[in-house]
């Protein structure tokens, strides 16, 4: 498996691979996806196989901190020393060998690289646990109700 950039190419089995993960959330359009791409190609990563075929993905952009995004909607810029990681996915096909740890973990690095100075996300479909299995840590703040019942965010400091 490889971690690198998305590409344009990408998109098809991007939208499978967000299918195939979110039982409990309505997906979200291509469109909604792609502009947190365009906002931050170099903080969106992909999971390759050995065919260079995309098996997982994370898209994270910076954030002021405001209110949290919501689901389904472009996301338009924002400055800050805040990055927002919006999604991770894996394939099911590709789970179970630590690769979305080590996506997390190249996505932290760039965030370090380009000065972020927190992490934020919302947690849902009972992920919690992984995610403070990479460092994030449970929020007081309320996430948005379209996020689920379940949702709980969580942040990191870098």
């Amino acid at each position: 498996m490889n971690i690198r950039a998305i590409e344009s190419r990408d998109w098809p089995a991007l939208m499978a691979v967000q299918a195939a993960c979110y039982t409990e959330l309505e997906p979200e359009s291509e469109a909604a996806l792609k502009s947190k791409w365009q906002l931050a190609p170099a903080t969106c990563l992909a999971l390759a196989d050995a065919q260079d075929r995309l098996v997982g993905y994370c898209l994270a952009h910076p954030w002021n901190g405001q209110a949290l995004p919501k689901l389904g909607v472009k996301t338009t810029p924002a400055d800050g020393e805040r990055l927002y990681l919006h999604d991770l996915a894996i394939a099911p096909s590709a789970r179970g060998k630590g690769r979305a740890k080590s996506l997390v973990e190249a996505v932290l690095k760039c965030a370090k690289r380009q000065g972020f100075k927190k992490v934020t996300l919302v947690s849902v479909q009972g992920s919690q646990g992984f995610w403070q299995g990479c460092g994030f840590a449970a929020s007081a703040r309320q996430a948005p109700p379209d996020y689920g019942d379940e949702a709980q965010v969580m942040a990191q400091h870098l």
